[in-house]
């Protein structure tokens, strides 16, 4: 009987510790949702639980680090979370301070206003499965539902009126864009009501035109229920039931608990459900409520269903962790459950959820009450009341019928008809979900960025990165949008020489490039095998564009574009103490580089140095959120900083003085300088732009047009003055900066506009009637509608030259900085000339890529046959070719030196005169090799698993050229698991410099995730390159260190979907084309290729591998390196493990290791060793 009793206590410790840990996650996102959290507290919590538990899908770990990313950026001064309610206090405070008449008349000259770029949708490239942005509520006018109203968690409410073919923001004038829950009224489809994570309640009467505050309640309101006359409201929030029984005129509270989940039992009003973590119910209309317990197992997150098909039916989902948990039916209107299914029973092939603390919705059809629909991060359904059930898509898989973006947080069943929100948009299908319509391609823009890029010679092209929707460019003289990477999108930059190159970031500082403008992926070997914040640093240096830095534990500089892994460590005379948040290089003197990591800044005054001089220049308050440097001058530099605090420094950081003013107390999250002589500054806050510069006591309102949305990132381009911002929730906007002109007075129109013809030139004359005008602008209407043709300073004529036959109308401005005086009158003259004049080409421009310049031109004419480019090498200008039909010509493999161009238009008889000149400089790139890409003359002949019984997809299929055709490991047969090579023989031997990937074109089963490379040594395999893939259908690539060999061997260690198999469509090799060697080789060709041993990394030998409670090392060169051997997270961090070393052998004793990626790392020869290990 003691041995039994001993035996339950130990069963019940265990469960007690099994439920802890589940918890502990639950209580870590609940934490981060508080109001006054305090920072360190929560970031505090969170190490400790993850130090000892996976990070990988499912573990909430991805959730916590941006909770934590956000929380640490909106501190205040205290260290406690700013909230969003006291975000709305403090800005509604500002603008009663700065809305006076007289302020608003000053802005109105000063300001001209935002643009929204967007993007308003997204294209299905091969690249990706993206979505548009978040969407968190959902409101159906149910009888013809065309009505729809959409709420983003950031980018503010939306309406369709005609079922989602289009869509317009209501309410952007509201400080709060967070939007979690919206009703619309039974009686009135016209009245609206929303909930904001402010905690504010507001109504609108008017479909939404305005809105007013009727209530103000605790926590985050995620549910408005109205009852069907109209006048009793209910409110679930995250703390606590509220109710009102006229028509929102007055609240109280009902149940003090979480409440994030009400319904009315379908037919009797009487009974009202509630859950959150509990599941409650009331029989009084709402009055009182008693907490339901049978038949449930726990006490966690649950969202709940009812239907009209069996009023008395209610379905509850809960999660378990991050996963999903369990299925629950009642039978009798909420007053005892059973368990219908649970995580037990089903798997994640049939119920997907990674972060159900945030994502995860339930509903069921109104006619059929065993049709249950469950969303997490994939979307299933069951057809038998939630006993079992089938994934219908994959977030994954944006070409399934039933696809629907990742994160799924709401789902309404409405006659018939099924609607999703989730973290990609809102979805709609009408027939039981078997195929879904995506509504948000009608303009509904809500995407959250992190970071964007300018492109300084394209004022059409910007990259972002953006939350769970990937790095997307804005791109062509229509600004259209194409999705690169996937993932959270994070740091992204365009070189500032050539738009074809971009680089990117996701969470945790993976790096990405494309040379082909976005239309390919190429990886970029990090400096070495760890993580860096959840926003990485990551930039350009802004002078020589060969180099890029990347912030780490410490800052790296690559020389030549993260090219074979060219990664120099240039912070090695400091110690950091952690992950860099922040940098700046001074794009006048690249020698100054600004770096931040928490509450310390450091600088450099000789940073193209290889070892560069650091000093500490922290002698200010708060933990840094962003630097900027001015770009005239390298030592004015600002940085926004938590507590609500902006400084700036004049001399390096030497000194700082914080120039918040006026500000509202709210986080400042982004900086940046114009390049004035008035040294403007620019600074995004929570919510909204502010500018001050030195004219200015104060700083002004610089939000003109703009939501009341969280900004994130600001950037400059200063060729076209166009200040764009990237937004948390509104996508990318734009604007004119501010105009430095303080003049008050009102510029007076012109008059007296009168035109007069010479052949084909117009002349026009005007009166000017201002004093205070900078110049005048010109417009001339041709048919298609007014636009500017031109401007003048201190002129009051102007012609307009060269123009067809036609009917022209003008019209004339004054202007001053971005204000304008109202037009003159118009005066209109037809062109009735005809001659042969050609009219010259203009705008040229040329951009140069290694040796080769790209000119393109405007062409201004009609009747010409063709273009003559002429070049100037130092010895005059001579013709070098002629084009036809084309406005583009590539001048190609130039040497080093100065050239100019210019081009000019021709016909059978004559020559147009001369475009503009433009002129380029070549640097002498001879001495970099010729690299190659190709597989051509590779044999796949090795492997531990290939898919030839039910399939043709053996290893040759990896390198036969053919991308719709690849290597697959056995499906059933085999039964192997991670990891899965495949040995290449390139058929001589190789100076390889890296290596691509590609994936199958179709499905994504077996897709490579994580991996190695191995070439052989003539004795040993050597690692030569260990990183990661995205789920995608591009060329993927990744360069290294050259390395001379024959023998390659590619090592799969896990799948982008978590599962046990993978493949390969095309594998291919960079290396130096040496057609020298390759007549050396003649006598190589029949020696025998080298066998594979997966547990030999180098010589030595790692096993089992995948490992689960210990680790074998066998091979280690000496005591030595057995005593310095770690084990790393790839956060950097040194794990604790037991060693035993017998004198051959040495056992690691790693039963307390989460599962996930390790690294093993060890002295060999004086040299460090890595070795990328994975734990089951």
């Amino acid at each position: 009987m003691k041995q039994l009793t001993s035996l339950k206590l130990t069963i019940a410790v265990i469960l007690l510790s099994c439920n802890f840990s589940v918890a502990k996650a639950q209580e870590l996102y609940e934490l981060s949702q508080k109001e006054n959290l305090k920072v360190k507290k929560l970031e505090r919590l969170g190490e400790k639980y993850y130090e000892t538990h996976s990070k990988g899908k499912g573990s909430g770990f991805k959730l916590f680090m941006r909770n934590l990313y956000w929380a640490k950026r909106n501190q205040d001064a205290n260290g406690r979370v700013i909230s969003d309610r006291q975000v709305v206090d403090e800005c509604e405070k500002f603008n009663k301070q700065y809305n006076t008449k007289e302020i608003q008349s000053r802005q109105a000259r000063n300001v001209s206003g935002w643009k929204e770029l967007g993007p308003f949708n997204w294209t299905r490239t091969r690249s990706w499965s993206p979505g548009l942005g978040r969407i968190v509520s959902i409101a159906v006018e149910p009888n013809q539902q065309n009505i729809i109203y959409a709420g983003s968690p950031g980018g503010g409410i939306w309406k369709t009126t005609n079922g989602g073919s289009s869509w317009t923001p209501l309410g952007d004038n509201m400080t709060n864009m967070s939007i979690w829950s919206i009703a619309i009224d039974p009686t009135n489809s016209n009245t609206v009501y929303l909930g904001n994570s402010a905690g504010q309640i507001m109504r609108s009467t008017n479909g939404g035109s305005s809105w007013s505050q009727i209530y103000r309640v605790s926590g985050t309101p995620r549910r408005i229920l109205i009852h069907p006359n109209g006048n009793t409201i209910f409110i679930g929030t995250s703390r606590a039931l509220y109710r009102s029984t006229n028509k929102g005129a007055s609240f109280s509270s009902v149940l003090n608990a979480n409440s994030e989940d009400v319904e009315f039992k379908p037919g009797n009003t009487n009974v009202v459900y509630a859950c959150g973590s509990s599941f409650y119910k009331s029989t009084n209309g709402g009055a009182s409520f008693s907490r339901i317990t049978s038949g449930l197992s726990r006490t966690e997150r649950m969202k709940m269903a009812v239907t009209p098909a069996n009023p008395n039916m209610v379905y509850l989902v809960q999660k378990r962790g991050s996963s999903f948990g369990y299925i629950y039916r009642s039978t009798n209107s909420g007053s005892s459950f059973s368990t219908r299914s649970s995580y037990q029973t089903l798997s994640t092939n049939d119920v997907y959820f990674t972060q159900a603390s945030r994502d995860m919705a339930i509903t069921v059809s109104n006619t059929n009450a065993n049709e249950v629909h469950v969303g997490g991060m994939d979307y299933s359904r069951s057809l038998d009341g939630g006993v079992s059930f089938t994934k219908l898509a994959s977030w994954s898989s944006p070409g399934d019928r039933s696809y629907v973006h990742a994160d799924i947080e709401v789902m309404q069943y409405i006659n018939g008809t099924i609607y999703v929100g989730s973290d990609g948009g809102i979805f709609r299908s009408s027939d039981r979900g078997n195929n879904m319509r995506d509504l948000t391609q009608g303009g509904l823009a809500v995407r959250q960025y992190y970071r964007i890029g300018n492109s300084a010679t394209d004022a059409n092209m910007i990259v972002g990165g953006a939350q769970d929707n990937g790095t997307n460019i804005m791109r062509g003289s229509s600004r259209q949008f194409v999705e690169w990477l996937g993932a959270d999108g994070m740091e992204c930059f365009i070189d500032h020489t050539n738009r074809n190159i971009v680089y990117g970031t996701v969470q945790f500082g993976s790096l990405y490039k494309s040379t082909d403008g976005g239309n390919s992926i190429g990886n970029i070997s990090k400096p070495g095998n760890f993580s860096g914040e959840w926003v990485t640093p990551f930039t350009m240096d802004p002078i020589d564009s060969r180099k890029i830095y990347v912030g780490y534990r410490d800052l790296y500089r690559s020389n030549n574009g993260g090219r074979s892994g060219s990664w120099t460590n240039i912070t090695s005379r400091i110690n950091v103490g952690g992950n860099l948040d922040e940098m700046a290089i001074a794009k006048s003197n690249n020698n100054y580089i600004y770096i931040a990591q928490e509450g310390r800044v450091w600088r450099t005054k000789n940073g193209q140095s290889s070892n560069p001089t650091w000093t500490e220049v922290s002698n200010f308050r708060g933990d840094v959120n962003f630097i900027a440097v001015d770009p005239n001058n390298p030592e004015r530099v600002a940085i926004a900083a938590t507590g609500s605090r902006v400084y700036i420094s004049t001399n390096a950081g030497s000194d700082w003085t914080n120039i918040r003013s006026n500000l509202p107390n709210i986080a400042a999250q982004c900086l940046v300088f114009d390049d004035t002589s008035k040294n403007g500054l620019y600074v995004g806050m929570q919510s909204g732009v502010y500018y001050t510069n030195d004219n200015l006591s104060s700083w002004v309102s610089f939000s003109k047009n703009l939501p009341g949305v969280q900004t994130t990132d600001l950037e400059i381009h200063y060729g076209t003055r166009k200040l764009r911002l990237a937004t948390y929730g509104r996508g990318i906007w734009e604007s004119d900066l501010y105009s430095e002109d303080n003049t008050d007075t009102e510029i007076t129109a012109p008059s007296d506009l009168v035109a007069s013809l010479n052949e084909r030139n117009v002349t026009l004359t005007w009166k000017d009637n201002s004093n205070n005008e900078s110049g005048f602008t010109i417009q001339r209407n041709d048919g298609q509608g007014f636009s500017r043709v031109g401007f003048i300073n201190d002129q009051t004529t102007y012609t307009d030259e060269n123009l067809a036959d036609g009917t022209y109308t003008y019209r004339v401005r004054a202007y001053n900085g971005t204000d304008y005086s109202d037009f003159s009158n118009t005066v209109e003259i037809k062109v009735t000339i005809t001659d042969n004049t050609i009219t010259p080409p203009s705008d040229l421009t040329a951009a140069l890529t290694d040796k080769n310049v790209t000119l393109r031109w405007k062409d201004n004419s009609n009747n010409e046959s063709g273009f003559t480019i002429q070049r100037n090498d130092g010895q005059g200008f001579s013709r070098i070719n002629f084009v036809n039909d084309l406005t583009t010509y590539t001048d190609e493999n130039l040497a080093e030196g100065t050239y100019q161009y210019r081009v000019r238009a021709y016909d059978s008889s004559d020559y147009s005169d001369f475009s503009n000149v433009v002129e380029v400089k070549v640097n002498d790139n001879s001495n970099e090799p010729d690299i190659k890409e190709d597989c051509i003359g590779c044999v796949v002949y090795d492997t531990n698993s290939e898919e030839t019984t039910n399939a043709d997809h053996s290893k040759e299929k990896a390198a036969d050229g053919d991308p719709n055709t690849y290597w697959h490991s056995n499906w059933y047969d085999d039964n192997t698991s991670h990891p899965h090579f495949i040995a290449i023989d390139l058929g001589k031997e190789k100076e390889v410099v890296g290596f691509s990937y590609q994936g199958r074109q179709s499905g994504t089963t077996g897709m490579v995730k994580e991996y190695i490379l191995f070439g052989w040594d003539g004795s040993n395999w050597k690692q030569l390159s260990t990183g990661s893939f995205q789920k995608s259908t591009l060329k993927q690539s990744a360069d290294f260190e050259q390395f001379k060999t024959r023998y390659l061997y590619f090592r799969a260690l896990s799948e982008v979907d978590g599962k046990r198999w993978a493949s390969v469509a095309e594998f291919s090799v960079k290396y130096i084309d040496s057609p020298e060697e390759a007549v050396s080789q003649d006598s190589k060709t029949n020696e025998i290729a080298p066998s594979v041993d997966l547990q030999d990394f180098g010589g030595i030998k790692v096993y089992p591998i995948p490992f689960k409670d210990k680790l074998i090392v066998k091979g280690i060169p000496s005591l030595k390196s057995v005593r310095n051997l770690k084990l790393i997270g790839v956060n950097g961090k040194v794990l604790p493990i037991a060693k035993v070393f017998d004198g051959e052998n040495l056992i690691i004793n790693v039963n307390t290791v989460s599962t996930g990626f390790y690294i093993l790392q060890f002295e060999d020869s004086k040299k460090l060793r890595s070795i990328k290990v994975f734990k089951k």
